[in-house]
Formats: structure tokens, C-alpha cells, sequence
């Protein structure tokens, strides 16, 4: 999958397995392999507990390539092999036929070995080394030797150097470091041999396979890196995470976003249980104050506040009964999810009750509608955007389904009529004959913005008149749709941009996914599939990258854009360099949905 050889290096991806704690990728800068783990939610850019991988040979230190897959990875020299195994054990497993160096070498070099707080030998002859926040490493070797070289400086008082060397016997040296981040209990005596665990790796990725449907021939590759992808960032249930989840990244923002794991539900499509539970997620995590659901997920801080992000939940719900049906809602997940997601939207209507009297909300920052950067947000705030009341919408009528399960027939009727009114209120109040506008103390916000037809989520629920007109506009070559699927702002606005940006004028992977799911469930199955396929060829040829610049100029006025190389082809957590798994569920779902549609013109209801 990954390699020297290969389609695509380590460089941008982070190679991993589900449940881990540890990764590893290629330095953009030396060419070298590095382990690290990602507990300390400490980005890569930053963190001093990183290790270079160094091979050697009669004393040289050698170069050398590599091969990964779901099994392992394996890097290659003249001298001989090293290979890594990762387990969700908490602990890797390494072996080779010369000498493998794990070299700590810090993201900032004035760090040193400042991460590395005490090394000792222990009696049974295991080592083990405390590395504050990034918690503690036990080294046991199973064949072979460990040289450990830390000579300690009382001037600086740190390490000069920290480096583990595994050296052969009879030609193969085999370890395993295992990590925890307080103190280990007892580790296990016997551990399961090195290809076992590479059989198990693999097993664990084909299982997880499953959850999806078979993505087109012409995509086969891809879709298998997506799943590889959000496999390798699956967690398991610990620390602070109550359940497995699906983090974004390794190295740069390292946690289990809130509405990502929706995103990621909407994707597994051939598991209606998995899917559900992935939905759940969030809701273990809810304030009981407050209803609000917590901005993400990490491995020290479980909840992590800060501005909640969008009830997109409601989108979700709606997709999934779509593909699923009744399958979706059984009695005991709806009597657990129908109390906590009433939570959830009095949490805005009350805290972003637009004042009307109404279930018309109006959100408080940009991070609440997801959107950073967009320009509906120019006019300041509140702001009564229809792209977050079309969630809510769905939400609702996710709720009426849930209180017919539960057999609240009043209720459910009381939903769905909410629902509706509310779809009835943005069509009537928000549209002005081109697109949706978002509304700041009643005046329409001036924007050229993609999310100003996001609400086509609503699918068949809208006019036809509302469906065309949005169809039209979002595939027009000359104001968003790109050679790579469509662009966050209009190519014809003054405001976009294609370097450091978000979806203020690139082409990213959340935008192309809602529009053209949006598009299929309108029926305009053609015109979603065009922009899904363009998003889905570009990832083809990039990889699981969250977004494009759509061109190497602005098609307004021809100027190159300036800081393009900086942020789409250098190492920084933008989201044209790393690959990420919000990129990856999006793409699983316009290559197992739009696309298959692609012929099919009737609306769904």
C-alpha cells in the first residue's frame, strides 16, 4: 500500500492499525521513518517523543526503503531488515536481521532529550523509561540484545543522547516495546509470534471492511486506502474515549472530532448497527447542563469544550433510515438516543434560539456551522444560517422516527410537523429566488459561498424549482464546479483563495460530499455523480487529502496564488498536506452512493 516504490509514501499519511497507540510516518525533511504514539495529543510538528528508525551494518548506518500494508512495515537495506508490527495490545512488536537504532530526535532540536525523564534496567532485564506527559516505554527482547545509549548530562541536566540499538543473534534480533501513559500492571509473560500478529492485522482490517459497501471497479484502490485509513484511525475504548472512535489524525489534530463520527456513520452503509453506534458516540459525551454535545474526543481530555459543532447528526440519521429503514431504529437504541438527542436540539433552541418564537436558531461563532472561514459569516454574528437549520430539520424528523419506535405517537407526530414547518420556513424566508442567504439582526448576508446551497441536504423535501436552480448553479464550470469537484466559495468571488484557506474558495471534501449526496437524494443523480466522480478521481491521484486548491491561479483575475507551495505541498497541519480520515469517510460515501445513482433520475420519495 505504502512505500518507497509505492503510489503513495508515509510522508503525508501516518501509518497505524485500530486500536494503537503508536504510528509511524516518513520525515518530509530527512527521509526517515519515525515512531512515535499518540496519546499526549501532541502534534508532530511539535512533540520531542519521536525516534528515528537508522539500519546498520558492520557499524555504517545505512540506507534504506520500505513497504507497508495491514500487516506491516518492513524497511530494507543491503545489510539486511527491520520490521514493524503494530497490535492494539498497547505495545509494538519489532524484528530484523541488523542492527535497528530508535534514535529520540525532537520536532524542535533546542527540545534535545528533554521528553526522556529516566532510564533503568530492570531486574528481569527488560528497560524501561519514563517520559512525562508521553508516558512510559518497556522494552523486552525476545531474541537478540538491547545496547542503550543515554549518557547523562549534569549541566543541562537531560540526556546527551537516547538511543535503543537491537542487535541480531544468529542472525535475527525480536522485541516488543510496550507504552502506557501512567504505570503498567503486569504485562503479559508470552506474546503471540511476530507473523501471527501480522495475520491478525490483517484479519482485524478485512473484518472491518465489512461495514462498507463495494465501491466501484473503476475506484477499487481507493476505496481500500479509505478504509485502510479510517480502520488505522479507529481507537479503542480507553483513556478518554468510552468507546471507539474515529480520530482525524495522528499528527496533527489528534482526536475524535464531534461531527466527524457522524460523517464516518453515514459512510458504513452495509453495517446498520456500527453505523448507529458510531452515531452514538458523541452523546456519551454530552453536558448534562447544557445538552450540548462536546466539540471532540481525546485520549487525556475525553470531552473537549470549547464552541459545539453543527447538530449534523440530523443529516445522518435521515441518510441512514434512508438506506436502512427500520433496521436503523431498534427499540433499545431509540429508548437510549431519543432522550439525549431532545437534549441536543433544546440546546439550540433555547441557547441559539433565533428569538422569533420559532425552532429558527441563529449560531453564535463560524465553528458552530462548521464552516471557518466561510463568507456568510461576514456580517458578524448571530447569524440565522438555513444550512444548520436544515440539520435541525432532519434532526426532528430523525425524532419523529424514534418516537414511533418507541411508541410516543403523539410525539412523533408533534416532530415531524415541527419539521416540516421549519423546512416551510427556510424555503419561504431564506431563498431569494438564486440561492439561501444567511440572515445577520434580519438583513441578508452578501456571500458567494458554496454553503449558500447546502441545504439541498433536504433532498426531496424541496421544491423542484429550488432543486433546479441549485443543481444548475453548483455544476457551472465558471462559478464552482472545478476539474476536482466543487469549490467552497465561487471561483468568481474576490474573496477566494486556494492557499491558506479553508472552504473559502478550495475544494474540500465535506462540501462535495453533502452537495452531491444532497443532489441524489433530489434526484439529480447525473449532476451529483459528476462532482462526486471529480472529487473522488482527484483523491485517486493525491490521496485521502481533506481538500484541493482547485488551480494553481484565480480564474478571476489570473493571478498565481502566492502561498499554494506552502500550504498543499509542506509539512503543516492544512488541509492540502495531511490525509485525513474526515477525507476518507467522505469519499466512501459518494463512491458507495452517489456514484452507484448515478442512472437513477426518480426522487426517492
Amino acid at each position: 500500500m505504502f512505500g518507497t516504490h509505492e503510489k503513495y509514501d508515509l510522508k503525508r499519511p501516518a501509518y497505524a492499525r485500530r486500536g494503537t497507540g503508536f504510528y509511524l510516518y516518513e520525515d518530509f525533511y530527512e527521509n526517515v521513518i519515525r515512531l512515535s504514539c499518540y496519546k499526549s495529543g501532541e502534534m508532530s510538528s511539535r512533540s520531542p517523543f519521536q525516534f528515528d528508525v537508522r539500519l546498520f551494518g558492520d557499524g555504517a548506518e545505512q540506507k534504506y526503503e520500505y513497504f507497508a500494508d495491514a500487516r506491516s512495515l518492513r524497511a530494507d537495506c543491503a545489510a539486511g531488515f527491520g520490521e514493524f508490527a503494530l497490535t492494539d495490545e498497547d505495545h509494538i512488536r519489532i524484528r530484523g536481521t541488523t542492527e535497528l537504532r530508535l534514535c529520540l530526535r525532537p520536532a524542535i532540536p533546542e527540545d534535545g532529550t528533554s521528553a526522556c525523564r529516566g532510564l533503568v534496567k530492570l531486574e528481569n532485564g527488560e528497560w524501561e523509561g519514563a517520559f512525562g506527559k508521553f508516558g512510559m516505554l518497556r522494552i523486552r527482547m525476545l531474541r537478540g540484545t538491547v545496547k542503550v545509549t543515554a549518557p547523562w548530562n549534569n549541566g543541562t541536566g537531560r540526556y546527551d543522547e537516547v538511543t535503543f540499538s537491537f542487535l541480531p543473534e544468529d542472525g535475527l534480533f525480536e522485541a516488543a516495546i510496550f507504552e502506557d501513559m501512567t504505570e503498567f500492571g503486569e504485562l503479559p509473560e508470552t506474546l503471540p509470534d511476530f507473523d501471527e500478529v501480522k495475520e491478525e492485522n490483517q484479519r482485524s482490517f478485512e473484518e472491518f471492511k465489512k461495514h462498507y459497501r463495494k465501491a466501484p471497479d473503476e475506484f477499487a484502490e481507493l476505496a481500500e486506502y479509505a478504509m485502510w485509513l479510517i480502520w488505522s484511525h479507529t481507537t479503542k475504548a480507553i483513556g478518554g474515549y468510552k468507546e471507539p472512535m474515529i480520530m482525524m489524525h495522528y499528527q496533527w489534530f489528534i482526536g475524535a472530532i464531534s461531527w466527524q463520527q457522524s460523517y464516518n456513520a453515514m459512510a458504513m452503509q452495509n453495517d446498520a448497527k456500527e453505523a448507529w453506534r458510531l452515531l452514538c458516540t458523541m452523546f456519551e459525551h454530552q453536558s448534562e447542563e447544557t445538552g450540548a454535545l462536546a466539540f471532540a474526543v481525546s485520549y487525556f481530555g475525553g470531552a473537549i469544550g470549547g464552541s459545539p459543532q453543527p447538530p449534523f447528526q440530523g443529516l445522518a440519521l435521515t441518510f441512514l433510515y434512508d438506506i436502512f429503514g427500520d433496521e436503523l431504529f431498534t427499540y433499545d437504541g431509540c429508548a437510549y438516543l431519543y432522550p439525549k438527542y431532545r437534549k441536543w436540539l433544546d440546546f439550540w433552541f433555547t441557547r441559539r434560539s433565533a428569538g422569533r418564537g420559532d425552532d429558527v436558531t441563529a449560531v453564535l461563532s463560524s465553528h458552530e456551522a462548521g464552516w471557518d472561514d466561510a463568507s456568510i459569516f461576514n456580517d458578524g454574528f448571530p447569524a440565522e444560517n438555513p444550512d444548520v437549520m436544515s440539520y435541525i430539520a432532519l434532526g426532528m424528523e430523525g425524532m419523529s422516527r424514534m418516537a414511533r419506535v418507541l411508541h410516543l405517537y403523539a410525539e412523533s407526530e408533534e416532530w415531524m410537523r415541527r419539521s416540516r414547518k421549519l423546512i416551510d420556513t427556510i424555503v419561504s424566508e431564506y431563498w431569494d429566488g438564486e440561492k439561501f442567504v444567511t440572515r445577520v439582526h434580519g438583513k441578508p448576508v452578501e456571500s458567494m459561498s458554496l454553503v449558500c446551497y447546502q441545504p439541498i441536504i433536504l433532498g426531496y423535501r424541496l421544491p423542484q424549482h429550488i432543486i433546479d436552480k441549485v443543481a444548475e448553479k453548483v455544476t457551472d464550470e465558471k462559478l464552482f464546479l472545478s476539474p476536482y469537484g466543487v469549490t467552497g466559495e465561487s471561483m468568481m468571488s474576490p474573496l477566494s483563495g486556494y492557499g491558506n484557506r479553508f472552504i473559502l474558495g478550495r475544494v474540500v471534501a465535506p462540501l462535495n460530499m453533502m452537495i452531491s449526496v444532497g443532489l441524489s437524494l433530489a434526484g439529480k443523480t447525473k449532476e451529483a455523480a459528476l462532482i462526486a466522480r471529480r472529487f473522488c478521481r482527484r483523491c485517486d491521484e493525491k490521496g485521502c487529502l481533506l481538500g484541493f486548491a482547485p488551480y494553481d491561479y484565480y480564474p478571476l483575475t489570473g493571478e498565481k496564488v502566492p502561498d499554494l507551495d506552502e500550504f498543499e505541498n509542506m509539512p503543516v497541519p492544512s488541509d492540502g498536506w495531511p490525509w485525513a480520515t474526515w477525507s476518507a469517510c467522505n469519499v466512501m460515501t459518494m463512491l458507495t452512493y452517489v456514484l452507484p445513482r448515478e442512472n437513477r433520475e426518480e426522487k426517492e420519495r
